[in-house]
């Protein structure tokens, strides 16, 4: 929630930057290692014309591909013809964005096949990585010596605090401006997805007060459990009666290994399309429907309900 997934996005757009590929731990195809290096081969050679004439040398077909383990992939698609290429008069990167949502059932094939292999790649491509700073992922990194960016820092309130500032100008008299801000930005912890959660319930407000602004949760667990207090009808989490829709369609989202369709939760949790209908309305801020299927707005929201 500190914002390293909007920071890769600003960043992808770089010309330096000549493929991306943004995992999501509730998409199998986002979080795949081997289609994420196909994904990547397939924007170098976009980039790189001599490249390209070099894959397709191969004569690789998707059957090919998919008999190849990411070891394999990586040295037919990356290592061995970006050796062979003549080097660009400058460094290219390329970015790969929330590289701990490529675990899939306690393994990271992707992380693995970045700490063992990348370092192999030629010195004119660089990668520029974005994760959480979970142990099992910035121990493998170490050697790579990772930097991180912490919410608390006095450079990322700063950054949070202009955030909320612009959207708190014209709400509050300007008198009152800082003050406004500074309660905003101590309830954010330093987390911008809090911060963007307190601008989307401003928008329907032209004026506010700060004591207004003082009643907005205290960082994201308060946060988090205000919206499922309103979304179950302000019940306790431990009086919530199992039978009710709404929470079993949220349990079958959440252990669900990629969104679910919509069509499919009446047989899943067992309930009439009339309760699916009003379940999926209810959830639809903090599970939204891309697609016809139920979305994890922010891995933040599982680590919670978990």
């Amino acid at each position: 929630g500190i914002g390293k997934t909007g920071i890769a996005s600003m960043l992808s757009q770089r010309e330096d930057v000549v493929a991306h590929h943004f995992c999501r731990h509730d998409d199998s195809d986002k979080r795949n290692p081997k289609r994420a290096i196909c994904s990547i081969a397939f924007q170098l050679a976009g980039a790189f014309p001599e490249y390209r004439d070099k894959l397709l040398a191969l004569e690789l077909t998707a059957e090919k591909l998919q008999q190849k383990n990411v070891k394999a992939l990586f040295n037919a698609l990356l290592k061995e013809p970006l050796w062979t290429l003549t080097p660009p008069s400058s460094r290219k990167v390329v970015l790969i964005d929330a590289l701990d949502e490529c675990d899939e059932n306690g393994r990271n094939a992707l992380l693995r096949c970045i700490r063992d292999n990348f370092i192999e790649l030629p010195d004119w491509l660089g990668f520029f990585l974005t994760t959480r700073p979970e142990v099992d992922i910035m121990k493998p990194l170490r050697n790579f010596h990772p930097v991180s960016l912490e919410a608390d820092s006095d450079e990322n309130m700063a950054d949070v605090a202009l955030y909320i500032r612009d959207h708190l100008r014209g709400r509050l008299p300007s008198a009152m401006l800082d003050e406004g801000t500074a309660v905003l930005t101590k309830k954010s912890q330093g987390v911008f997805i809090y911060a963007r959660y307190a601008v989307e319930r401003l928008q329907s407000r032209e004026r506010i007060t700060v004591g207004e602004l003082g009643r907005f949760p205290e960082g994201m667990a308060d946060f988090y459990e205000e919206q499922f207090q309103r979304v179950l009808g302000g019940a306790r989490f431990d009086d919530i009666v199992r039978g009710d829709p709404t929470w079993r369609v949220v349990k079958a989202v959440i252990v669900a290994c990629e969104p679910l369709h919509v069509d499919d939760l009446e047989a899943l949790v067992g309930c009439t399309r009339i309760e699916r209908v009003a379940a999926v309305a209810k959830l639809s801020s903090l599970f939204p429907l891309r697609g016809h299927r139920l979305h994890v707005l922010h891995k933040s929201v599982t680590d919670w309900l978990v």
